[in-house]
């Protein structure tokens, strides 16, 4: 039972569940979606153009949609599809949700969502557990410069029992944007599948949105083993790393952080990543660097507020 003087939203989610070649890791999300405790929801499959059986998969859950958008467009695309056929099809919905296919959903996390409209910010996301076995919450921290590391820490005691806490990013495999607080064209920049919603967090907060966190819905990601990063996600993890300080922070921050970013991601690698993908690794960085020369000059924060950004706004959440 709610307590009583509990301000509950009730407004029905839309959830963008974007899939390519996803069948082995779906069922379980679905089945996650329809044990919760709250049901003002509708579910829409986003097909990238699987090679896979999802689509045959996906009818055994009769209240999903499954909608083929007929080409890869990656996570962004995919989710910037979902975007405007929300809008065009639902123009009165508020509220959308992003969702990734090897997420396990707990039974009360619609729930806890709907908790929390009653704040009323731009975007909202979960708190979140690395395996099945893992016992700890984790919710997103803050950036370790110079590196651009985007780091996480397990949740107090104090916080989960809050039910919420301010956050600085999301988690992108779970959160729900506010559509009509919302005003830009498109949900991402293009960054395809890594750093995306960090990018779009961090570019609400520096216009001075908010992003709450449930400490008591959660998911788990990824609950399968995973093996090490294939070669495209390490290229992609360093090439939009420098793509996010070229499109949000001053150009002479970035100038001055270079020499330190690159240092500090050559000691990242040799500590963390096999000398196999270091090819990878390079060219990311690399085309990190041309894609910051191409991009010089655009529109972006200055430098006095990027450094009250990183240096004050960034270290609240240490």
């Amino acid at each position: 039972m709610h307590k009583s003087n509990e301000i509950i939203n009730t407004e029905e989610i839309l959830i963008s569940l974007l899939t390519f070649n996803s069948s082995t890791t779906i069922e379980e999300c679905l089945h996650s979606l329809e044990n919760q405790s709250n049901k003002n929801f509708k579910c829409f499959v986003f097909d990238n153009n699987s090679k896979d059986n999802i689509e045959e998969l996906v009818k055994k859950f009769p209240d999903v949609k499954f909608v083929q958008i007929g080409q890869n467009n990656g996570y962004t695309g995919g989710h910037n599809f979902a975007l405007h056929y929300f809008r065009k099809n639902y123009p009165n919905h508020r509220y959308m949700m992003i969702l990734n296919p090897d997420t396990i959903l707990s039974s009360n996390l619609i729930e806890e969502f709907q908790k929390l409209f009653r704040f009323n910010v731009s975007l909202y996301t979960c708190a979140l557990k690395k395996t099945i076995n893992d016992k700890n919450l984790w919710v997103n921290k803050n950036i370790h410069l110079p590196s651009f590391t985007f780091l996480g820490r397990s949740i107090k005691y104090s916080e989960f029992k809050k039910g919420f806490l301010p956050s600085l990013f999301v988690s992108g495999s779970c959160f729900v944007i506010d559509l009509k607080k919302f005003k830009e064209k498109y949900l991402f920049k293009d960054y395809f599948m890594y750093h995306d919603e960090i990018e779009l967090s961090l570019r609400l907060k520096i216009r001075g949105k908010k992003i709450l966190t449930s400490t008591k819905g959660f998911i788990i990601h990824s609950p399968k083993v995973q093996g090490e990063l294939s070669d495209k996600a390490v290229y992609l993890l360093e090439l939009n790393r420098l793509k996010i300080q070229s499109d949000l922070f001053s150009d002479i921050f970035t100038l001055i952080n270079l020499p330190l970013y690159i240092f500090s991601r050559i000691v990242i690698f040799l500590i963390y990543r096999p000398m196999n993908q270091s090819k990878e690794y390079s060219k990311g960085i690399t085309d990190g660097l041309l894609y910051f020369q191409k991009n010089i000059n655009s529109k972006k924060t200055g430098l006095i507020k990027t450094i009250k950004f990183l240096f004050i706004e960034n270290f609240k959440f240490q």
